[in-house]
C-alpha cells in the first residue's frame, strides 16, 4: 500500500473541483425547489428530504446532489490550506515573523478581495433598483475587510456577500497554525482534531435548545469547526499515512451514512477529504491539467461568482435552472480570467 503524497498538479486540481462544487452549490441551494444543505448546522429533515428525492429519481438530482453536498467543498480547500502550510513553512528556509506572517497573508486577501467586493456592491446596487440595500452598513464592511466578522455574534447575518466568511476562516486557520501546530507534532494535532469534535457536539446537545442552531453556528463559522479538515491536511503533509485509492468506494458509503445522524454529520468532512484524494488519484493526467487550470482561477472564481449569481439566479428561480447556471458558470469563468489578468497588471506595475 502507497503513502499519500499530491503533486503541485493534483493539488491544484483539487482545488479546481472544490470551487467547481461550492460555485454550483451556491447557486442551486437558493433554488426554491432544491434540498437544503446541512453546512452550519444539522437537521435531519434536510437528510430525509434528500433520500426521498433520490428514492424517487428527482428529474432535478444533479440540482440536489449540488445544493446539498456542494459545500464539502469547503473541507477540501480546508484541508489544502493545512497541506500548503507545512509545504511552505515547513521545507527548511527561514520561518517568517508573525508580524510578517500576518501582513503578508492579510495583503494577499486584500488584494484579491477589494475590486471584486467593490464590483459586488455595484451589482448589489443597480440589482435593487439603485437603492441602498440593508444589508449594507459601516461595521460589517469594516469587520469584513479587517476578517473579524466571523466573530460577531451572528456572522451569518453580518457577512455580505455571503461566502466571504471563508476569508477570516482561512486567517484564523492560518494564526492557528502559526501559534501552535508549526512547531507541535501529533498530540497537538489529534488533540486538536478531538476538541474540535467535543465542542461542537456540546454545543449542538448541550448548549443549544431544541430547534435552535446559535451556538453550533459560530463553532462552524470559526476555527474550531474546521479543525477536522485543516488538521488532516498537516497530518498527511507532515507523516506517511498508507493509502489506496480505492478506499474511495468506503469513503463515498461512509460519507453518506454520516448525513443521518447529527453526531456522524461532525465527522463527514474526514471521509470527504479522503473521497477527493482518492479520485484525484483516478483522474487521467489531462483531466489533472484541466482541473488544475481551473484551480489556479479557483480564488478568482470564489471572489467574482456572488456578483454573477444576482442576476442569473432570477432565471434560474423562474423555470431554466440549467440554462442559468450554465450561464452564471461561464460569466464567471470569464470575469474571473479577466480579473486573474488584471490583478496581476497591477502587481507588475507595483
Amino acid at each position: 500500500m502507497k503513502h499519500i503524497e499530491l503533486t503541485r498538479a493534483e493539488s491544484a486540481a483539487l482545488k479546481g473541483i472544490a470551487i467547481l462544487f461550492i460555485a454550483l452549490h451556491n447557486f442551486f441551494h437558493w433554488l426554491p425547489f432544491a434540498v437544503s444543505e446541512n453546512e452550519y448546522q444539522y437537521n435531519y429533515y434536510k437528510t430525509y428530504h434528500m433520500y426521498e428525492h433520490v428514492k424517487q429519481l428527482s428529474p432535478n438530482l444533479f440540482i440536489d446532489f449540488f445544493s446539498y453536498f456542494g459545500h464539502y467543498g469547503v473541507p477540501v480547500f480546508v484541508f489544502l490550506s493545512g497541506y500548503g502550510m507545512v509545504k511552505k513553512y515547513e521545507s527548511g528556509k527561514p520561518v517568517p515573523s508573525f508580524l510578517k506572517f500576518t501582513s503578508y497573508n492579510f495583503l494577499k486577501f486584500w488584494k484579491l478581495m477589494i475590486l471584486a467586493y467593490v464590483l459586488f456592491f455595484v451589482a448589489d446596487f443597480y440589482y435593487h433598483n439603485y437603492s441602498v440595500c440593508s444589508r449594507w452598513n459601516v461595521v460589517d464592511v469594516l469587520c469584513n475587510f479587517t476578517y473579524i466578522v466571523n466573530l460577531l455574534p451572528n456572522p451569518d447575518k453580518n457577512v455580505y456577500p455571503g461566502p466571504y466568511w471563508y476569508f477570516s476562516l482561512t486567517l484564523q486557520l492560518y494564526f492557528f497554525y502559526y501559534l501552535l501546530i508549526m512547531r507541535t507534532g501529533r498530540r497537538v494535532l489529534s488533540i486538536s482534531i478531538v476538541t474540535s469534535i467535543l465542542l461542537q457536539a456540546v454545543a449542538m446537545f448541550y448548549i443549544d435548545a431544541p430547534g435552535q442552531h446559535d451556538a453550533i453556528q459560530y463553532l462552524r463559522y470559526n476555527f474550531v469547526g474546521s479543525l477536522l479538515p485543516f488538521c488532516m491536511g498537516v497530518w498527511m503533509a507532515r507523516y506517511p499515512i498508507p493509502f489506496n485509492r480505492w478506499m474511495i468506494i468506503p469513503a463515498a458509503g461512509i460519507t453518506v451514512l454520516c448525513c443521518f445522524n447529527a453526531l456522524s454529520w461532525l465527522a463527514a468532512p474526514f471521509f470527504v477529504v479522503v473521497m477527493a484524494v482518492c479520485f484525484i488519484k483516478f483522474v487521467h493526467p489531462k483531466g489533472i491539467n484541466a482541473l488544475a487550470w481551473l484551480g489556479a482561477l479557483s480564488s478568482y472564481v470564489f471572489v467574482i461568482h456572488p456578483s454573477i449569481r444576482l442576476f442569473t439566479i432570477g432565471w434560474g428561480k423562474s423555470g431554466s435552472p440549467y440554462l442559468a447556471a450554465l450561464t452564471y458558470m461561464a460569466v464567471t469563468l470569464v470575469l474571473a480570467i479577466g480579473y486573474k489578468w488584471l490583478l496581476s497588471k497591477v502587481s507588475k506595475k507595483k
